[in-house]
């Protein structure tokens, strides 16, 4: 070996043959030339005893079969054997030797080999040409090519049964339909016919003596096949009752050559009942099982025919109220059945509305008329004892919403209710409700004169909220309790629905369409003014406005300049130039545009206002408004220069109409739109610091305003 790494193993293998059989001791040796030095040169030597048995070949006839498991005279049988090698080491070559039957010449085959242990099958075809039980000799190694631990044991017989090429003709099975026969009626025996032979049959009969000293009766079968079977129908009606022996028989003529002639019958006893009519009620059901007064129900009897014999027509009859506790009296219904077959049921049903409620006893009696001769005629009644509710009429809102669905403050709002009668009857006249808020006692109301059982109706009523917030509002039906809605039915009359009442609210588009200058304020030189900045700004209390340096609240604006103004001249404009403002209520729509023209050293020179002030609703129709500049240091009067507005209503969740009547509704109170074009305090207060900012701005540091 080339090596071996500190605390590691190696396994070898080495073959070696033993000439013969015995006990020998063997001896392992590592390192045989002392060629390593060790620690310990003791421990190199190991022993291993072994025992070597002789080499054995022992070959036996396991088993003999042949295919089929019974051969047929004339036909080819296939002999399976069977050889196993018994020993410890593989036999060769050797011959497999059959004789099928005494008279019969021997078969041979040869097999090449067999492992130790194996076994194999040799399989030889022969016909065997008489019938009969006959010995069948296999001899393994008929030439003794093999030398065997044991020579006595090659040889195996069997005995073989041979059939001759026949039918057999069996009754396999015969069942009865009925299972249990009655006096007059047909009987069917389906009889099973097997052929177990090993050839066809030709053409038979099968015949069914059904009693003693009765005609046979019979059916011709045109013939079955080996190992098939058929399955045929003869019917027989007894004519009186009791239990009868009876017989089935196969080729009763002996048309069919068969393996075994003895097992052609089959015997056959036969129990016939009486004829019996039996009607009785099996159950009385009632949907719903406590039915609603002037509602109706469905009333189900089940009747079943406990006899062998079918039941002519007859009458089924059902008594609502059989204490007559309702008046005038309930009548009694019934139907005619026009028959009903032995063991089979029949449900009869009516639909009856009982007028009023109660507890009743109802009554169903079958063949009420006594037209079927019965074997018990006191079971034809069955009492059911049942319970009639009171008519709910129950009013009921189906659907509540509002539109819009989210109300306007100050604007109408209509709220659709549809209410139906649940109830089985028709209900009087009621009065639905809206309360705008569900604590209020009160609301609009409409009157409905009546609804007919399962009808609905939706009324339409109209309200006004004045203050904005979460809400919950509620629907009531027969607020005044004028129909009277038993079992807890007035308990769903009110519905209630969850929203949102939010302010007046306008968007707008103020967009600024021209701008011209009549004088534009340069005191220089150069012959052109400087408007920088020039200011466009709407009153909005959401919005800030940052302008020279300071933050005016309440305004948004924008900014843009023109360094290059002369006189009598159209001022360039920025590209983006609207403002989208949205004001709730009675917010005014308060527009400014402001010029500085900034060529003073010192200070830049405060050109004027160009105001638009407008209220709702002219503003949303306000359209497009030419403004000129004042108020300002302007050299050229009255102005020095004139602005174009546009405004456009970009959207609105107040109706024209309803803007229109506030403002008269306002006028006529006397308050004139709040004084007709004053500006509510918070929007002076915006448009004054908006103005003071300016005009400090514009103004030399250390002077006065």
């Amino acid at each position: 070996m080339a090596g071996l790494a500190a605390n590691a193993s190696i396994a070898l293998t080495f073959a070696f043959t033993f000439p013969t059989a015995g006990n020998f001791e063997t001896v392992a040796v590592v390192d045989t030339a002392n060629s390593v030095a060790e620690t310990n040169e003791a421990n190199n030597l190991a022993l291993l005893p072994v025992t070597v048995v002789a080499a054995t070949v022992d070959l036996v006839v396991s088993s003999l079969s042949t295919v089929p498991a019974r051969p047929v005279t004339g036909r080819v049988a296939t002999g399976r054997i069977t050889i196993t090698n018994n020993g410890n080491t593989a036999a060769g070559a050797f011959l497999v030797s059959w004789r099928p039957w005494p008279l019969a010449a021997t078969l041979t085959q040869q097999v090449s080999g067999l492992a130790a242990g194996a076994s194999t099958v040799v399989s030889i075809d022969f016909t065997f040409p008489v019938a009969g039980a006959w010995p069948s000799t296999v001899t393994v190694d008929s030439s003794n090519a093999v030398r065997e631990s044991n020579e006595g044991n090659n040889t195996l017989t069997r005995t073989l049964n041979v059939d001759p090429a026949r039918a057999d003709l069996v009754v396999s099975a015969v069942v009865l339909a009925p299972s249990s026969p009655v006096v007059g009626q047909s009987t069917t025996a389906s009889i099973t016919v097997t052929n177990t032979g090993n050839t066809a049959a030709t053409e038979f009969r099968v015949q069914w003596r059904p009693r003693l000293l009765a005609p046979p009766v019979s059916i011709r079968v045109a013939g079955l096949a080996a190992g098939a079977a058929a399955t045929v129908q003869l019917a027989y009606t007894f004519p009186f009752a009791g239990t009868f022996p009876g017989t089935v028989t196969v080729d009763p003529d002996r048309q069919v050559a068969e393996l075994n002639e003895a097992n052609n019958t089959f015997q056959l006893q036969v129990v016939v009942a009486p004829n019996t009519v039996d009607l009785v009620i099996e159950d009385v059901t009632i949907n719903p099982s406590s039915p609603t007064q002037a509602a109706s129900a469905t009333v189900s009897i089940r009747i079943r025919n406990t006899g062998n014999t079918a039941a002519g027509p007859f009458l089924v009859e059902w008594n609502p109220d059989a204490l007559f506790l309702s008046t005038p009296g309930l009548s009694t219904v019934s139907q005619q059945v026009n028959g009903l077959a032995a063991g089979a049921t029949t449900t009869v049903t009516f639909t009856f509305a009982y007028p009023r409620a109660g507890n009743f006893s109802t009554v169903a009696r079958v063949d009420a008329f006594n037209n079927v001769s019965e074997t018990n005629e006191a079971n034809n009644r069955f009492v059911r004892a049942v319970t009639v509710q009171p008519a709910p009429i129950d009013l009921v809102i189906t659907s509540f919403t509002l539109d819009p669905a989210s109300p306007v403050r100050g604007v109408p709002t209509t709220a659709r209710i549809t209410v139906r009668n649940n109830g089985p009857i028709a209900a009087g006249p009621f009065s639905v409700q809206w309360r705008l808020r569900q604590s209020d006692g009160f609301g609009p109301t409409v009157r409905i004169d009546g609804l007919n059982a399962g009808e609905s109706r939706t009324v339409t009523l109209q309200g006004t909220y004045f203050q904005a917030g979460a809400i919950t509002t509620a629907a009531v039906v027969d607020v005044f309790n004028q129909v009277v809605e038993p079992g807890g039915a007035e308990n769903n009359n009110t519905v209630t629905r969850s929203a949102a009442v939010v302010p007046q609210r306008t968007t707008l588009r103020v967009t600024l369409v021209s701008m011209r200058s009549f004088a534009d304020g340069d005191q220089g030189l150069a012959g052109a003014g400087e408007w920088n900045p020039i200011i466009v700004g709407v009153l909005d209390p959401t919005a800030t406005c940052t302008v020279l340096g300071q933050t005016v609240p309440d305004v948004r604006c924008f900014t843009f300049a023109d360094n290059d103004v002369d006189d009598n001249s159209q001022v360039n404009l920025p590209a983006n130039r609207s403002i989208v403002v949205t004001l709730e209520e009675s917010a005014p729509l308060a527009a400014v545009v402001t010029v500085l023209e900034d060529d003073s050293p010192l200070a830049p020179q405060f050109l004027g206002f160009a105001s638009l002030l407008s209220f709702p609703p002219a503003y949303r129709t306000l359209g497009t408004q030419t403004i000129d500049g004042q108020q300002g240091d302007c050299a050229t009067a009255p102005r020095c220069f004139q602005v174009t507005l546009r405004v456009e209503l970009v959207r609105s969740n107040v109706p024209g109409s309803t803007l229109a009547a506030q403002a008269k509704a306002q006028r006529l109170a006397g308050k004139a739109g709040a004084k007709a074009g004053s500006l509510p305090k918070a929007g002076r207060n915006a448009l004054t610091e908006f103005r003071r900012v300016l005009d400090q701005k514009s103004r030399p540091a250390g002077t006065g305003e």
